[in-house]
Formats: structure tokens, sequence, C-alpha cells
């Protein structure tokens, strides 16, 4: 038979790969050659929601204690239907509740920016990679928790943030990604870090 060639593969084939520069800054092709992660990994990704029809979307955690679209809380945490994740929004005085982790509709005719922090945090991360759409994501095993925390404009509350960290903790997750910040110390943050 011929002497094919062989060489080593991690460069992806996604169109947008070349403008990837920070990957190649953090020496990503080389990490590749040692791994691309463990699907049982699971990162809690805490933002503004994602495009759960994106078409380069990655891996999503999935709660092994939820049936889909039943409309039950299946596992008893007393959320219904948290079958990727969480939504938290402030509602008036109080903070409101539901399974919506899609970045909500009215922003795709009328783009704020900020809206799509989620999606595009969450490509860096996981987006499908070597399938010839957008971007590379870094990690390609690991799954994505989604946990909608921040508002189309960017913003939340330091109650809401706490809320998400202790679900993520309490639903598995072993790292939780918040691109967020604010100026005030926290007894309630500090106690939801020091939980996690």
């Amino acid at each position: 038979e011929p002497n094919f060639t062989a060489s080593i593969q991690g460069e992806p084939d996604d169109p947008l790969w070349g403008e990837q520069w920070g990957p190649k800054k953090i020496g990503a092709v080389a990490a590749w050659r040692l791994t691309h992660g463990d699907p049982a990994t699971v990162v809690a990704i805490a933002d503004t929601g994602i495009d759960l029809d994106h078409p380069d979307r990655g891996a999503l955690w999935v709660n092994p204690g939820e049936i889909p679209a039943n409309h039950l809380d299946d596992d008893g945490n007393g959320k219904v239907d948290d079958v990727y994740g969480w939504h938290w929004y402030q509602a008036g005085p109080t903070i409101g509740e539901n399974n919506d982790i899609q970045v909500p509709t009215e922003h795709w005719t009328v783009p704020i920016p900020q809206a799509f922090h989620g999606v595009h945090v969450a490509g860096i991360f996981n987006a499908t990679t070597d399938n010839g759409i957008g971007v590379a994501g870094l990690a390609r095993g690991p799954r994505v928790m989604v946990l909608r925390i921040l508002d189309a404009y960017g913003n939340t509350t330091y109650a809401i943030v706490a809320l998400a960290i202790r679900y993520a903790v309490d639903n598995g997750a072993q790292a939780i990604n918040l691109s967020l910040g604010g100026t005030q110390p926290s007894q309630v943050l500090e106690e939801a870090v020091t939980y996690a």
C-alpha cells in the first residue's frame, strides 16, 4: 500500500479560526494535542443566556433529574424543567425565576450588543470545533450549564449572582464563569463564593 503521510492535528477547520487571536496566544493548539477536555466536566456560564438554536453551539449540561417539558419539578429543587440551567431576574422588589435560558428573541431584530454576551462567552468556551462553521471553542469536551442572570443591558443584582453560584454548586458544576463585576463588597456574595 502507499506510504501515506500523517501530521499533527490541532488547527481547526472553522472559517473564523484565523481571526481568533486568543486561543493562539494561550497555546490552545498545543494543549489540544494533550486533551480536548472531559465531557464529565460541567462549567456554569452565568451571563445573558445563550441561543439554543445556534449552529455552532457546543455541548450543554443536561440535568439528569429533569424530564424535559413536562412542567414538573422532577428533581425537587424548586425549579420546573431546569433541563439546561436556570434564569433569575429582578421583578420589581423581588427576584423572578423561570427556565428560559434563551437570549430574548426581541433582540434578534433590534440587537442590543450586551444581550449577546452570553452567546459570545459560551462560544469562546465550547463552540463546536472542526465543524466548518464559525469559531473554534477552547474546550471541546466539557459541557455548559446555562445560568441566565444578566439582563439585555448586562446588569443584575448581587442576590441573583449568589443564587446562581449556589445553583451551579448544587447541580455539580466544577467551575463557574462570571464575566461581571461590582464596586461594593457583599456578605451575600462572600457566603456564596465560600459555599462554592
